[in-house]
Parts: C-alpha cells; sequence; structure tokens
C-alpha cells in the first residue's frame, strides 16, 4: 500500500481533530493512522505514546512523520485471507455469515460504534445465501478511501 497523498492525510487529520486547534491527541493518532492505512500494533502505539508522553498532542507535521516514517505494520491481502480463513472460515468455505461476519467487526481489535459496523457491513457484496466472500470484501476494503 502506498503512502497517502498529502491531501487524505490532511482529510485523515482534519476528521479527528474535532476542535478544529490543529491538534489530535494519541487515541485520534491511532485512528486518523488507519484512515490513512497503516496499522500500528500495540508496541508501536506505546512507542508512540512514550515518544511523546502521556497526555501529548500531535499536531499535522507530526502526524504525517508517522504516516510516512515507514515501518508501520500494513496488512497484505494474502495475509488477510489467511487471517479470515484460520480465524472465521472454521470449514475453508470461503465466505461468512452477515451476523458473522458483523460479530467480528464488533468484537476484535479496536471496538468500532455501531454506525461504523454498519458503514464497513455496507461495502461488502452480499450474495442471494445471506453470505460475504471475503476474498472479494478484503479487495473492496483495499480500494476503500474516505476521502
Amino acid at each position: 500500500m502506498a503512502v497517502p497523498s498529502e491531501m487524505q492525510m490532511k482529510n485523515a487529520f482534519a476528521l479527528f481533530d474535532q476542535t478544529g486547534d490543529g491538534t489530535i491527541n494519541l487515541t485520534e493518532l491511532s485512528e486518523a493512522l488507519r484512515v490513512c492505512g497503516a496499522t500500528p500494533t500495540e508496541e508501536e502505539l506505546a512507542g508512540f505514546s512514550a515518544e511523546l508522553g502521556e497526555g501529548a498532542v500531535v499536531d499535522y507535521n507530526t502526524f504525517k512523520g508517522f504516516v510516512t516514517r515507514g515501518g508501520l505494520v500494513k496488512r497484505n491481502h494474502q495475509e488477510l485471507v489467511v487471517a479470515f480463513k484460520g480465524a472465521f472460515d472454521r470449514d475453508g468455505l470461503g465466505y461468512l455469515s452477515v451476523a458473522e461476519l458483523r460479530q467480528c467487526l464488533v468484537n476484535l481489535g479496536d471496538k468500532m460504534h455501531d454506525e461504523e459496523v454498519d458503514h464497513f457491513l455496507g461495502l461488502a457484496e452480499v450474495d442471494d445465501h445471506g453470505r460475504v466472500h471475503y476474498e472479494t470484501y478484503i479487495k473492496e476494503l483495499e480500494t476503500f478511501t474516505p476521502f
């Protein structure tokens, strides 16, 4: 995955700069990095916190530095397919029900609000049997951009 454009980074930052003061907190930093396609590990996030200090805020230039510094874990397509298959598709059928996908989004990783879950479910192509073929879903997520 390529580094996001300047416009994409500015939009991601602005999305989380709710007060309009030109800064975001560490929780918002984590979320904004994910919007830019990075998937920082808990260790990386702890490192950011240690680097910046407890209660720190981040301005746009610092945020941009984190996005472009490289080394942030980015999942490739095949890793995601293997993860879905190993963790959720125990029968190896290549799909999950919408309810199973919802459960994955709600219970795993960063907790998502209902609106976010509904949004990501809306990106899924559901077949006539109420199933989501996760390889197709992953491809859709890879091309999704909130900007």
